[in-house]
């Protein structure tokens, strides 16, 4: 009703009419009617016969030449799908520029719902699963507040920036079951929590007031705390050359609107297990081979230094975090969060795999016995070389020479 009443006001004309009809039917007493009418009519713009029998469509939108009325495409789609959870019906009648009119019919007697579907005196009921987007908007009040404790549980992290609120809301109602998802409205906004936050995902709008999508993504890519979060840019900008300024300051993503809600979080939870594949390459990758992995120009050169920072170091067994930190010139935070982004290890979880990789390349090429490789890479006590190796790469190092001489043979 406020979707239709909203949509009333909104799209009528200067010192024009809003009429709402409440029809009961169907009377079984004076006071007890089967069904319930509700018609909401204005004389405003109206809607084309191009455009009637697309209306409820998610995300379908009428291009108005005043771009202040544009909606989102949400607001008729989510009343449809509550009508209709009310096993009721809903249509629309309209003549441009004179009258337009949304009629609602729900029933009213509980003999209409299911047993699951009604709610008894004790307030205790089973919610019914609505489809698609009417869930995301309704879970916020439907469903009991999560701790903290339980928000933190969840795996991946996403910050969404989107200057329309109720596409906002549908957006993070969507992603809330697999994602920590922060939000805003502001792309300035945007970085400062992306700063703070350091979301494993960024999904921005392009078109806002202020800071657009396309300077939020460039901001991000190259800025060094932030270069390293995939961007996908959200628009209903659709032509070639939107598209192009998008992969032109290195969004990782470009998603069109109208998009569907399943293949949208589809698409972001994909961009992450990329990641995680790339992370888990640079972990089992020979230093002897190039690393073929997707990183913008500043995280790839952020990453050798790394390599080449240890590797000059290999075999000092004092060569710790502090000495990693001031070697890279950049903070213990810094550090961290840049190699636990990009390789999913941290600064002393990657100094060892550094040296251990190190240590297989003396090994096959037999440049002494294993205590020595140990103390060659750093490491001061052989048994536990042994078990950092077995740990890493699961084996010991002499099964890893037998297995190398197998294949060579």
């Amino acid at each position: 009703m406020y979707n239709l009443l909203s949509n009333a006001f909104k799209y009528n004309k200067i010192n024009g009419k809003v009429k709402i009809t409440l029809s009961p039917e169907g009377a079984v007493s004076d006071f007890e009617y089967k069904r319930l009418t509700v018609t909401v009519g204005n004389t405003g713009i109206g809607i084309s016969e191009k455009h009637i029998h697309s209306i409820f469509q998610r995300f379908y939108e009428i291009n108005y030449k005043d771009s202040e009325k544009r909606g989102n495409g949400i607001g008729l789609s989510l009343t449809k799908s509550l009508v209709e959870l009310h096993n009721g019906t809903i249509q629309v009648t309209s003549i441009p520029n004179e009258w337009t009119e949304f009629s609602f019919s729900i029933p009213l007697g509980k003999t209409a719902y299911r047993e699951e579907q009604i709610e008894d005196n004790n307030g205790i009921h089973s919610p019914e699963i609505l489809p698609d987007i009417a869930t995301t908007e309704c879970a916020e009040t439907t469903q009991p507040e999560k701790s903290e404790e339980s928000q933190t549980d969840k795996k991946h992290s996403i910050l969404v920036i989107e200057d329309n609120e109720e596409l906002l809301q549908s957006i993070r109602n969507l992603l809330a079951t697999q994602f920590i998802v922060y939000t805003t409205t502001n792309g300035s906004e945007g970085i400062d929590i992306a700063q703070s936050k350091n979301p494993e995902l960024i999904l921005s709008d392009i078109m806002m007031p202020g800071m657009n999508g396309f300077e939020v993504c460039r901001t991000i890519k190259q800025e060094i705390s932030t270069s390293h979060i995939p961007v996908v840019l959200l628009s209903a900008k659709i032509s070639d050359e939107d598209k192009l300024e998008g992969f032109q300051v290195s969004a990782d993503a470009y998603i069109t609107k109208p998009f569907n809600f399943q293949l949208l979080k589809a698409q972001l939870l994909s961009i992450i297990e990329n990641r995680e594949l790339t992370a888990q390459k640079f972990k089992s990758t020979p230093l002897t081979q190039s690393i073929q992995v997707s990183l913008t120009s500043m995280d790839e050169k952020i990453l050798n230094r790394a390599i080449d920072a240890v590797e000059k170091n290999i075999e000092n067994p004092e060569f710790d975090l502090q000495a990693f930190t001031e070697e890279m010139n950049i903070s213990n935070s810094m550090l961290y969060r840049k190699l636990k982004s990009l390789t999913n290890l941290s600064p002393n979880e990657f100094i060892r795999n550094i040296r251990l990789k190190a240590s297989c390349k003396l090994l096959l090429e037999q440049k002494g016995n294993i205590s020595e490789v140990a103390y060659r890479v750093g490491f001061n006590d052989a048994k536990y070389f042994s078990r950092c190796f077995k740990k890493e790469f699961d084996m010991t190092p002499m099964e890893y020479i037998e297995q190398n001489k197998t294949k060579e043979s």
